[in-house]
């Protein structure tokens, strides 16, 4: 019977995956963003969210503070990597958004589980005119990989998923691993 042995979970914002020198420029472009949302999920404006926020918060947006907080994030990532090394796990079970990637909107089960014997982490190309981009696209993998998986375990997952009555879906053929995916090799493993 399987023991979990370490259990964590991790924000992968674009702050997470750029050093501190950025952090502005991202505040800028998401000034334009469609994609920002509520607690809830709901969707809201860069506008609406600036009406809502502390005005404590503009104290916060200045190369120190980024760097002070880039720093414990760094140290926290750290920590995170030394106590999963110490774990030693032999397999490790990941959950993230594909982030509309590599499932398309017309088949998007509340659950996917991918049950592939392997997953391709596939570098994408960037644009090297966006700084940000470029900043980013570690998280794609610096380099071709085939990853290996556990199918065995994807179908227990998903077996007793449905029997507990879970809307999920399964798959054998995902194109490439998402970049929230890619993360986790690339940061943490």
């Amino acid at each position: 019977m399987a023991q979990v042995v370490f259990g964590m979970a991790s924000s992968r914002s674009p702050l997470t995956a750029c050093g501190p020198e950025f952090w502005g420029q991202i505040g800028e472009r998401d000034k334009q963003s469609r994609r920002l949302r509520r607690v809830d999920g709901s969707p809201i404006t860069y506008e609406q969210l600036l009406a809502e926020a502390s005005p404590d918060i503009a104290a916060q947006c200045t190369p120190e503070v980024f760097a002070q907080k880039h720093l414990a994030m760094s140290k926290a990532f750290q920590t995170v990597v030394e106590r999963l090394a110490a774990a030693d796990p032999d397999v490790v079970v990941m959950m993230g958004d594909d982030e509309e990637e590599y499932i398309p909107d017309d088949l998007r089960p509340a659950i996917a589980i991918y049950r592939g014997a392997t997953w391709e982490n596939i570098p994408r190309a960037t644009n090297q005119a966006d700084p940000i981009a470029v900043a980013t696209n570690w998280q794609w993998g610096r380099e071709q990989a085939t990853f290996p998986m556990a199918p065995e375990i994807s179908t227990h997952v998903l077996k007793h998923l449905i029997d507990a009555e879970f809307d999920v879906g399964d798959t054998l053929t995902l194109k490439a691993m998402a970049h929230g995916f890619g993360f986790v090799y690339e940061r943490l493993l």
